[in-house]
């Protein structure tokens, strides 16, 4: 039996690992002229204590003899829970089952099995907060506070509370609105107190009917000596686009009996709030807690800066000719690498310095859509600068982006996907149709040049096309067809968004991949393939406008993620779930649950997802599809199967029920028979438990094995 200080020593010996770091890298030396001739300039701003992080604590509760780490203030399992407890892999087998044993990043060989961190990695240099509780104290109007997004009007009530300085005469409450007249709440109370003890109701409406013109909303009262003020908001409304339901305000001004504001920051009040929203990546705080996790999951790749990162380009070039690589986020690129995960980095977006809006001389924050801005929304993706489509200083500019980048990250990064879902988004500057020949034209030009550049700075170095949303075959056909497909290495792409897994789209999803990289190949492409962003949802309540396919529950989540991880590996497709974590609670794209908002930072925990994708990343290390004919004696079920060669010899095959998943999985029973293959022993791995067990074999075959919706996998022990 092992012990508590046998369990700590082994730990700390794991955080020593985690800590260890390479030297902060410098920017490659380049190795021949730059393209176009000019010198990069990169800056590497110096940040205080860097190198001193805490990326891992150690256990911090052991539950049943299995520890518990922690990372920051989110706790997970040593090994997987028993998240269906009780499912049997093959009838009247009385062998025990035990824990696989799980690797973890720098113990596995290699795989294909990858997340996209959110908007990542979130930095100092990015860690801006448009949405903060100041906010309401700070006089402006222009300047906004948001709660964080729920999925139903009621789920959860939002509020805000101040604090004067000192207590004082109040007569009015005033609720100053958005410009755009978005997030007020069906249901209003505002109470006051003079000791945060004993709360004083002085308006409560549950009816409460939102304005018509976006005009400060007074609420008067008898005049009352008050210290704090609280504002309880439920039923709430529609924000940013009506894509989730929050309470978002301007402002509160707290009335003296002469109308003065006392509750401003400059009159020393303090304000608290019961949730923020800080973007779909969340907070920094919560990317230097989870950033470890791809190394606890066993990942062998991640994939950044596909969306709103300090490498796109926009962040690294705000001032002409000077590249700034945010420090914190290029040590975590050096960690990822040292901890033995491969990643994809994205180059992308243009740049509002070289547009013709800029040339004209325009200041950037007055040029639209710059103006939204001043309506606290993010800069991108929401505010798309023009991509780099003409001849000119914008184009060149961005080839000399593109090669500081691959010379700096040298050695450290191989692969560079150039653009991402430019089927979708090319041309969303000007809101120009992305798929039209002139723009297909236009991005297959940048493919070619920027893939020159590549290779001039890093001739190892691995060039993908940008990935495409939806699997949309016809648009890459059109850059095939444009001749980029000898240039490139890697075509990606993103298949599915909560998609109905009985669906035709998913049901043929095998034999249309197959049948696409013919295509491929036909046009002279030789290299690999990968599935960039695929998820399934799980966010509750479920939402009154569902992301994708829509919302399934926890469980069927994981489901999800198994079934297809394990059919994108077996195409021998390298695979990202997308995301690691996300904290946009409506769509619950992430790994991790979403449960109650807080402030400053809203808790997360481990999904079953989770536990389930790490037990895929030990299971499948250096398995390589392999066409395994199986027999059932069930002929009235149909089964999904995948196979695999192991390194060792074994195969490995991956048998489930077809249709969709759902929370309680039917069991059928089915014997099994391999005609083609000999071996002496079979072990069964539940991938949901993380389980395995000997299973009994009778003459070649497997007796009473019990298929579920989820891939069970049978290990084959050849002779």
């Amino acid at each position: 039996m092992i012990t508590r200080r046998a369990l700590l020593q082994t730990v700390a010996a794991i955080g020593a690992l985690l800590r260890e770091r390479a030297p902060f890298a410098e920017a490659a030396a380049d190795e021949g002229p730059a393209v176009p001739p000019a010198a990069d300039t990169v800056t590497i701003p110096e940040w205080q204590g860097l190198l001193k992080k805490q990326r891992v604590e150690p256990v911090v509760a052991i539950s049943d003899g299995t520890p518990v780490y922690g990372f920051g203030a989110t706790d997970i399992l040593a090994n997987c829970p028993d998240l269906l407890p009780g499912e049997a892999m093959q009838a009247r087998n009385t062998s025990p089952l035990t824990k696989i044993r799980l690797k973890k990043s720098w113990e596995i060989t290699k795989s294909k099995i990858g997340t996209t961190p959110p908007r990542t990695p979130r930095t100092w240099m990015m860690d801006f907060k448009p949405l903060r509780a100041v906010h309401l104290i700070d006089g402006n109007p222009h300047t906004y506070w948001c709660s964080r997004g729920v999925t139903r009007p009621d789920a959860q009530p939002q509020w805000v509370r101040i604090d004067l300085a000192v207590e004082s005469p109040v007569s009015a409450v005033v609720i100053v609105p958005r410009q755009d007249n978005q997030g007020w709440p069906g249901s209003l109370t505002i109470k006051v107190s003079r000791d945060a003890w004993h709360w004083e109701t002085v308006y409560e409406n549950h009816q409460y009917l939102a304005p018509s013109q976006p005009e400060p909303q007074t609420f008067r009262f008898d005049t009352h000596p008050v210290k704090q003020i609280w504002v309880i908001a439920n039923s709430l409304g529609w924000a940013m686009a009506d894509s989730f339901l929050v309470l978002s305000i301007a402002g509160i001004e707290v009335l003296d009996p002469e109308g003065h504001n006392l509750a401003l920051i400059t009159r020393g009040a303090g304000v608290t709030v019961s949730s923020t929203n800080h973007g779909s990546a969340g907070e920094k705080p919560m990317h230097d807690m989870l950033w470890p996790v791809h190394y606890d999951l066993g990942l062998k790749w991640v994939r950044v800066a596909y969306w709103d990162s300090v490498f796109n380009w926009h962040y690294a070039e705000q001032e002409k000719g000077k590249i700034v690589i945010d420090p914190l986020a290029d040590e975590t690129m050096t960690e990822t690498a040292n901890n033995g995960i491969n990643v994809v980095l994205v180059l992308a977006y243009g740049n509002w310095l070289y547009s013709k809006e800029a040339a004209e001389g325009k200041k950037i924050e007055a040029i639209p859509p710059y103006e939204t801005a001043t309506k606290q929304t993010w800069v991108v993706p929401f505010e798309w600068p023009p991509p780099p489509t003409e001849t000119g200083e914008h184009f060149q500019a961005w080839l000399r982006f593109v090669g500081t980048m691959v010379r700096h990250f040298k050695g450290r990064i191989k692969y560079y996907e150039l653009w991402n879902e430019q089927n979708l988004n090319f041309h969303s500057y000007d809101k120009g149709d992305p798929r039209t020949a002139a723009s297909i034209d236009q991005y297959c030009r940048l493919v070619k040049e920027t893939t020159r550049v590549i290779r001039e700075a890093d001739a190892g170095a691995k060039v993908m096309l940008g990935s495409v949303g939806h699997f949309d075959r016809e648009y890459m056909s059109a850059c095939l067809e444009r001749g980029v497909g000898p240039l490139l290495d890697v075509i990606p792409w993103h298949p599915f968004y909560g998609t109905v897994q009985s669906s035709p789209e998913f049901r043929t999803y095998r034999a249309d991949v197959n049948a696409w990289k013919k295509v491929c190949e036909s046009h002279g492409f030789k290299g690999e393939y990968m599935a960039t962003e695929s998820g399934w949802y799980a966010p509750y309540p479920a939402p009154e406008k569902p992301f994708g396919g829509g919302a399934v529950s926890e469980i069927v989540k994981a489901k999800c993620l198994a079934r297809y991880i394990t059919m994108s590996v077996g195409l021998d497709l390298t695979t990202f779930w997308n995301t690691t974590w996300h904290h946009y609670t409506w769509w619950d794209l992430g790994l991790f649950r979403n449960s109650f908002s807080a402030d400053p930072i809203s808790p997360t925990q481990p999904q079953a997802a989770y536990y389930v994708l790490r037990n895929l990343c030990t299971l499948l290390e250096a398995a390589e599809p392999a066409s395994v004919p199986v027999e059932f004696s069930n002929k009235q079920q149909e089964f999904d199967v995948d196979g695999f060669h192991m390194p060792n010899g074994d195969m490995l095959v991956a048998v489930g029920l077809a249709g969709e998943p759902v929370d309680h999985s039917p069991q059928v029973a089915t014997d099994v028979h391999f005609p083609q293959e000999k071996f002496t022993r079979a072990t069964g791995v539940d991938v949901l438990n993380g389980t395995e067990q000997e299973l009994q074999v009778v003459d070649g075959r497997i007796p009473g094995i019990v298929a579920k919706d989820y891939p069970l996998f049978i290990r084959l022990k050849r002779s």
